[in-house]
């Protein structure tokens, strides 16, 4: 998870810390898994980081990501269709929402 003091944090299973990565700016964005185990996070600083770390992809569990599915619609009931892969659908999105932030920062900044 990201966080105002600029780090991303791994926790494990029981909540206490697993690792820490320091950007140079406050954490705002939702960090996603690739299916190689990379975390990609954006960072107000403007840039996107690729971590590499000891996951295979995203958790064997009901609620695997934020929002539940690569549509993002907060169902648990919402099937995931065969042949997708969450964590690089993930991504795709993640990378996409990115842009469009970065492009908005851009405009605002003039």
């Amino acid at each position: 998870m990201g966080a105002d003091d600029g780090f991303l944090y791994a926790l494990k299973p029981d909540g206490s810390q697993r690792w820490a990565f320091g950007t140079l700016d406050v954490i705002k964005s939702s960090p996603v898994i690739g299916p190689d185990g990379t975390v990609y996070v954006g960072s107000q600083d403007g840039n996107l980081y690729a971590v590499v770390s000891s996951s295979f992809g995203l958790a064997n569990t009901p609620w695997p990501m934020f929002r539940h599915d690569p549509r993002r619609t907060g169902n648990r009931q919402t099937k995931i269709p065969a042949g997708i892969a969450p964590a690089a659908s993930s991504l795709l999105f993640f990378i996409a929402q990115l842009a469009k932030s970065l492009q908005k920062e851009a405009a605002f900044r003039g």
